[in-house]
């Protein structure tokens, strides 16, 4: 059964430092290319990156990833998901209409 994961945000003073390549291997992410609905992976945001579908058991494995690199994290949080962002999420949105 497919499962709505919500954006994980990732607040950083150098989001130019969070490579696409630091996702690569990271269950849930498809890579680094683009997601299945069309959006890209990472997200550029005022407060650092938002990350797209990052699995719960992947997130250990990226911060682990993010101080190697020395990127400096200052939050790392789930995004909030509304009934309707799940509903959407899980049905494939308009596509399925």
């Amino acid at each position: 059964m497919r499962h709505s994961v919500p954006d994980l945000l990732l607040v950083t003073p150098r989001p130019q430092a969070v490579a696409p390549g630091l996702l690569a291997g990271l269950g849930g992410t498809e890579g680094a290319g683009p997601a299945p609905d069309g959006r890209s992976v990472m997200t550029p945001t005022q407060a650092g990156v938002r990350i797209h579908g990052l699995a719960p058991d992947a997130v250990a494995e990226l911060v682990r990833r993010l101080v190697a690199e020395g990127v400096p994290v200052h939050e790392l949080r789930r995004e909030p998901q509304s009934l309707e962002d799940v509903f959407m999420d899980l049905t494939g949105g308009a596509r399925v209409l």
